[in-house]
């Protein structure tokens, strides 16, 4: 069948009716029809277990799929309702489709179009869901700093390539740091001719796909490109299995705050910058809050920069909110699809705590709101200084305007005309605007004439209002009692009666015009809706709002002294006695104001208060009952040990959701300014946060495209100390690992350098000194860093330059323990020579130096080469640091003694933070020996004693045996020594002739002649295999000529090719696209 064939083939028809129907029917249904509950009563032999062997299986197996779901309860601290946007990392090798992958995203998400995303990109992609998209750069920091706080990576491959290097280091940096989701992304398939050859790619890159992650992960193809984007089809897809995807907490990032940076900002006074170009920065850095609450005293860390303390955080409105109405509904509305990317330049419109910032692209604009953008652009003063300089109105046609500095002032009726006339000079000579109090416009100075003849065209429509106010001279004797009782009434301030005249700026506009508020109270405006007070009229509001220390009258509150009795009992309660907290005839309360003040009452709760009430009192019956009934706390005690018999992780699971109600209804009353000072700003919060004495460097070298992370940092981890960790040489890393070699280890937040040593465990506790790290198996390593809690894992790297070929991942392994020490020694051998020999004691020397250090010897254990044993029993006088020994048997003295001890070993305290982002270029650090020696061309220093050599020994040649007389005599014949002496001439056999007979003469010759045969074949057989052997060294010499020579001309066309293809990306402006394909 032609495999480009797409005709479409008729579909299988399941059958609808007839005998094979009815025959699957009774199969599927029972027999006649019943149900199986009554097939099991019916024959219950059908249904029993035929072995117990299998069900046995199957049930183990059944409790084992079961455990494998099962995993430690981690407590979640984002926020349910709003939580912090996920992370999502796009990361592959350089052309492979990253950022039109983000591209396409953006779009499906937002319906709108971004030309080059930079940094952070948060879009909203659900009611409840918002994505953060970073790219990750081909470079290993950024790899390393991405891997940190990503919670979702897209993998991106180029199909037609394969798996590259990058794609397989990023997978281990991921491993090693919480490895959280990953999706992978086969793209370029548009590129393959043949079905069969696309379809056994996609097969074999899912096989090494799932063998690096885990079997059935997930891969998308991206088939094709249409208009330089991805099909829609496929986005959607992709975006849909995103967004039902469920992110689990890893344990560094739940017990640590860290905020991904997506603005930066320098506020450096700029006089110091150009006195001082190196001067230290101020910055101000935004982004949201993840992992655990964020406070203001945690020191953070700075990957790439180092460790400081923030001077201030603050919350600020969140730029890319949910939706506001999120009821159950299909999709979002065009205004509900937010994106926000400052670093991308989408978004013209910046919020801060001390303004609001706005980018004029340069378009022309018609809308309203464009004309006020452009009126603020024009404005030559700013808002504050604009409300300072402004006037008040008192009435719509009144002709003089009141001055507004700082305080508004209110003219009594009976300096009306002075008052004007100073008015009229000041408003001549000062050309502010003015307020209308009435209409509430604010007017700049540019507005005052329209402002003013507005006004004048009210006040001839409400003329007729207020003529009587304005006409009558002598009205105002009229108010003249109520504005005595207003004056009386008015507040006390006991600081100005005290310390003499101080201003009111505590209070600001609100005491000084509280005639205003009081003749406003009865307009009272939405938010003031919601109180009202629940004891007599107060001035409650501006007593919550201000110091306590004034005091304020009110007419309920005059005293009536008509009876002589009441105000005897008034007197009395002005004394205190013992019971005065506690007696009930007093009606006051001492540490109540609210009895005194008033308090508030909240109608939208009245409700709620009642249901609360009613469960305080259920609480209150429970306790009750809980302490009279003996039995209901024998039940609450055993319900506690319960917990126990049933399933552990669902207990944990249930004590975690109690400390979490228990936190939430803490908390629940506070607001978050308050819970901000206990907690922290908690995960999901969009903060500012002032960082000072920042190095010129970071900002002149900050790059966008790199993740700016700010990670917090616990107290007990800001110190250094040794770290003792199991680690492993990774499989293709090429060369094993030297002890004291400097390594760039990537831990925590942190990436550092260290000098590393290396050591096994063995059977006796001893942690014994590697000089290099096992081939295939896992070691210790101890160095100095930073304290970092036990079981953090951490990735090592030689170098971070991205000019290696091979794989950069040297090691991985995981933290053990942290302490201010470790015995890690190494195996030394002292060795000596004997100098005098009595029997099985032996005097050495040339092993120690002084008598002082054989003292610390005495007692060890010494052998030598022949592996006779002794011992070392005291220091001699002779020679300094010989000693006596004792061995087992007697020693020569050629021997060589030697003594086995252990030399204590201790890491070298270097720590070297990685700065990149301090620098324009790549961070180095320090250089191994191999380095060092390659860069300056030097060749290893040769020790002699170091070579390996052939060893020529002399023949040792032993004096003969002799057996004394006496034991001769003792011995039988057989064992006693023979001594023949050497004969002069040859003895009778030797000097015999041999004669041989006719018949063996003849066999002789026969023998002779069949083995001189036999030597000329021999010879010949010999003589041909030795001419075959040249002609096959002959052959293979010419064609491994032949094979040299192709090899030299492959060689120089990919260099041609090579240097062709430089010089047009040279010419293009564009970097060369580096492809380290796996060897």
């Amino acid at each position: 069948m032609n495999e480009f064939d797409d005709t479409k083939r008729k579909a299988h028809r399941t059958k609808k009716s007839g005998a094979k129907f009815n025959k699957n029917q009774e199969r599927r249904h029972g027999y006649d029809g019943e149900s199986k509950e009554e097939a099991r009563i019916r024959n219950p032999k059908a249904f029993g277990v035929k072995s117990s062997v299998k069900m046995m299986r199957y049930q183990q197996r059944t409790l084992d799929r079961v455990h494998k779901k099962v995993h430690s309860v981690a407590v979640d601290h984002t926020d349910e309702e709003r939580p912090a946007p996920y992370v999502i990392a796009v990361q592959g090798p350089s052309q492979v489709g990253k950022t039109t992958l983000i591209k396409c995203l953006i779009k499906h998400y937002t319906r709108q179009t971004i030309s080059n995303p930079k940094g952070p990109v948060t879009v909203i992609a659900g009611k409840k869901r918002r994505l953060t998209f970073i790219e990750v750069p081909n470079n290993l920091n950024a790899m390393i700093d991405s891997a940190k706080v990503a919670d979702l990576v897209l993998l991106v491959i180029d199909a037609k390539f394969g798996f590259e290097m990058e794609t397989f280091e990023y997978l281990n940096i991921l491993q090693q740091h919480g490895f959280p989701k990953v999706i992978g992304v086969l793209t370029h398939l548009d590129l393959f001719q043949s079905r069969k050859a696309l379809s056994n790619t996609k097969k074999e890159l899912k096989r090494r796909f799932w063998g690096e992650i885990y079997k059935g992960a997930k891969l998308f193809y991206l088939s094709g490109m249409i208009h330089g984007k991805y099909l829609k089809n496929e986005i959607n897809n992709l975006s849909r299995f995103i967004s039902i995807q469920k992110f689990r907490p890893l344990i560094w990032r739940n017990t640590h705050p860290y905020v991904l940076v997506d603005r930066i900002e320098d506020i450096t006074d700029p006089e110091l910058i150009r006195q001082n170009k190196k001067n230290d920065r101020k910055i101000v850095v935004y982004g949201y809050v993840r992992g655990t609450p964020l406070k203001k005293t945690s020191i953070i860390h700075i990957p790439g920069c180092g460790d400081y303390n923030m001077k201030s955080v603050s919350t600020l409105e969140d730029p890319c909110p949910f939706p506001a109405d999120r009821r159950q509904k299909q999709k979002l509305n065009q205004k509900e699809r937010l994106l926000y990317a400052p670093m991308s330049d989408v978004g013209a419109l910046f919020y801060d705590n001390d303004g609001v910032y706005f980018e004029d692209t340069g378009n022309k604009r018609s809308r309203p709101s464009d004309k006020i953008i452009d009126e603020l652009k024009n404005m030559e003063e700013t808002l504050d200084e604009n409300i300072k300089n402004t006037q008040v109105s008192l009435l719509s046609g009144s002709s003089k305007n009141v001055i507004l500095n700082n305080k508004t002032r209110r003219a009594a009726p009976d300096q009306k005309e002075k008052f004007d006339n100073e008015m009229e000079s000041e408003s001549s000579s000062d050309g502010s605007g003015e307020i209308n109090i009435f209409s509430t416009n604010l007017k700049s100075n540019k507005d005052v004439d329209s402002s003013s003849s507005s006004m004048e065209e009210e006040s001839e429509e409400n003329g007729d209002r207020y003529k009587d106010d304005i006409d009558g001279s002598l009205r105002w004797k009229e108010t003249m009692l109520q504005r005595a009782i207003d004056r009386f009434n008015k507040p006390v301030d006991l600081m100005k009666l005290v310390y003499g005249k101080k201003g009111d700026e505590e209070l600001g506009v609100k005491l000084d015009n509280y005639e205003e508020m009081s003749e406003e109270s009865s307009e009272s405006s939405s938010s003031e809706e919601f109180f009202k007070l629940k004891t007599a009229k107060g001035r409650q509001d501006i007593i919550n709002e201000v110091e306590t220390s004034r005091f304020y009258l009110d007419e309920d509150d005059m005293i009536d002294f008509s009876s002589v009795e009441e105000l005897g009992e008034r007197l009395k309660k002005r004394f205190v006695d013992s019971d005065y907290f506690f007696d009930e005839k007093y009606e006051l309360d001492a540490f109540n104001d609210s009895a005194l003040y008033g308090d508030y009452e909240d109608l939208e709760a009245s409700s709620n208060s009642q249901e609360e009430e009613e469960g305080s009192q259920e609480d209150n019956m429970n306790e009750e009952d809980y302490e009279e009934n003996p039995e209901e706390q024998e039940k609450i005690k055993d319900s506690r040990y319960d917990i126990l018999d049933n399933d552990y992780f669902t207990a944990q699971k249930e004590a975690v959701k109690k400390q979490k109600e228990i936190n939430q209804a803490t908390f629940k009353g506070m607001s978050l300014k308050q819970r901000a000072e206990i907690e922290g700003h908690i995960s999901g919060q969009y903060v500012r946060i002032v960082i000072e004495s920042l190095p010129c460097e970071l900002i002149e070298n900050h790059d966008p495209t790199l993740p700016f992370i700010l990670g917090g940092i616990n107290p007990q981890e800001s110190e250094l100390g040794l770290i003792q960790v199991r680690i492993k040489k990774h499989r293709w890393h090429r060369k094993i690992l030297k002890s004291n070699d400097p390594l760039i280890i990537s831990l925590g937040w942190r990436r550092f350098q260290t000098q590393p040593i290396y050591s096994v465990r063995d059977d006796n506790d001893r942690n014994r000194y590697l000089k290099y790290t096992p081939q295939h198996m896992h070691c210790m390593a101890t160095f100095y860093g930073p304290i970092t809690p036990s079981n953090t894992g951490f990735a090592a790297f030689q170098t971070i330059l991205g000019e290696q070929q091979s794989f950069r991942v040297s090691a991985t392994g995981v933290v053990l323990g942290l302490n201010k020490t470790f015995d890690i020694v190494k195996k030394l051998k002292l060795i000596g020579y004997p100098y005098k020999i009595k029997q099985k004691t032996a005097f050495v020397k040339g092993m120690f130096n002084t008598r002082l250090e054989v003292a610390k010897f005495i007692g060890a254990q010494i052998r030598t080469v022949s592996g006779i044993r002794g011992q070392v029993k005291k220091a001699e006088r002779g020679i300094d640091g010989s000693f006596r020994a004792t061995f087992e048997d007697k020693i020569l003295m050629s021997d060589i003694v030697f003594l086995r001890t252990w030399y204590p070993v201790s890491p070298e305290e270097y720590y070297n933070p990685v700065t990149d982002k301090l620098l324009d270029k790549d961070w180095e650090g320090m250089k191994t020996v191999f380095q060092l020696r390659k860069k300056n061309n030097l060749k290893i220093p040769l020790n002699v004693d170091s070579e390996y050599t052939d060893i020529v020994r002399k023949e040792k040649i032993f004096r003969p045996l002799k057996v004394p007389a006496k034991l001769q005599d003792q011995l039988p014949f057989k064992s006693i020594p023979k001594q023949n002496r050497k004969r002069k001439r040859p003895h009778l056999e030797q000097r015999r002739a041999v004669v041989l007979e006719r018949d063996e003469r003849k066999r002789l010759q026969t023998l002779t002649a069949l083995g001189a045969i036999k030597n000329e074949r021999l010879n010949a057989r010999k003589a041909k295999k030795k001419e075959a052997r040249e002609k096959y060294l002959l052959r293979k010499s010419k064609e491994e000529a032949q094979k040299q020579e192709r090899a030299k001309a492959n060689r120089k066309r990919l260099y041609r090719l090579e240097g062709m293809l430089k010089e047009d990306l040279e010419l293009n402006q564009g970097r060369p696209s580096k492809r380290r394909k796996m060897e």
